[in-house]
């Protein structure tokens, strides 16, 4: 493809990506109507917004590998970005250790709290991040930043893993469905 049109294809991809996530939330709203009486607007529109995001987040892969593969040719490219990605990467292990400490303390600060929320809005992103990272190790044709995107790909396996099984262990500890 020429220059302008992958542009043109991902720009669409992104687009249909944003479409394809808002129909998800509303396949999932006329599917699964909260009852009345048990719905929490504030809560159900959270949930419909972390919907929104996995599914448009797992959807925009696809243009984003078309945007990678034709970066390919552009090697100027993938050593900062590598570093960027790794730097992003670092992020998680720095959200748990965030999330696990200071946002359950029982009366935090209001910065505290922040940090907490912001730690956790990281976290609920490496599950669409890993692939992401993976897919641009595969496609990157630099050795040097190849090898680091692949770091960066495992770390944030690594937080996704531990997102899962947390969320595994207080449903099951809780006995409660998600």
């Amino acid at each position: 493809m020429k220059g302008r049109t992958t542009v043109a294809v991902v720009v669409g991809g992104y687009i249909a990506a944003l479409v394809v996530g808002a129909a998800a939330v509303a396949l999932r709203s006329w599917m699964f109507p909260l009852p009345p009486a048990e719905a929490s607007g504030g809560m159900a529109g959270f949930g419909d917004l972390l919907f929104f995001g996995l599914v448009a987040g797992v959807a925009s892969l696809v243009p984003s590998g078309i945007a990678l593969r034709g970066l390919r040719t552009a090697p100027s490219f993938w050593r900062p970005a590598s570093f960027t990605v790794l730097a992003v990467a670092v992020t998680g292990p720095l959200a748990i250790a965030i999330f696990a400490t200071e946002s359950h303390r029982p009366d935090p600060s209001a910065f505290v709290a922040m940090l907490g929320f912001f730690s956790l809005m990281r976290l609920f992103g490496s599950p669409v991040l890993t692939p992401l990272w993976s897919l641009s190790a595969l496609l990157c044709p630099e050795q040097p930043a190849r090898r680091t995107l692949f770091a960066a790909a495992a770390l944030e396996a690594l937080v996704a893993a531990t997102v899962i099984i947390d969320i595994a262990v207080n449903v099951i500890r809780n006995n409660q469905k998600y």
